[in-house]
């Protein structure tokens, strides 16, 4: 998944789970701070929080109106992917994910 905006400007995207929303982006330090606004009523709006910190992005996703929040964390892969090595599943495990960031 791409996203290509620019900060502090509105714009429509369809959400990974298909909501149609109004989005703003705003940067508070080493935090992209993303406000999707349902543009339907009835449909749920989010805020999704990305904090860079070293290697790992930390990504707090809140379904706003609620305590819903989902919390994952993307560590930056290695140059070689043979040094990944196996992911570890389990409650509150690390996610791995080839990615740039």
């Amino acid at each position: 998944m791409e996203l290509k905006f620019k900060l502090d400007v509105e714009f429509e995207e369809k959400s990974a789970d298909g909501r149609d929303v109004r989005c703003i982006v705003t940067q508070e330090g080493n935090k992209f701070i993303s406000n999707q606004t349902a543009k339907k009523d009835g449909v749920k709006s989010t805020e999704v929080v990305r904090e860079f910190i070293g290697d790992e992005m930390i990504q707090k996703s809140k379904v706003v109106g609620s305590n819903i929040v989902n919390t994952l964390t993307f560590k930056k892969c290695p140059e070689k992917p043979s040094e990944l090595g196996p992911a570890k599943p389990g409650k509150n495990s690390t996610q791995r994910f080839t990615s740039a960031f």
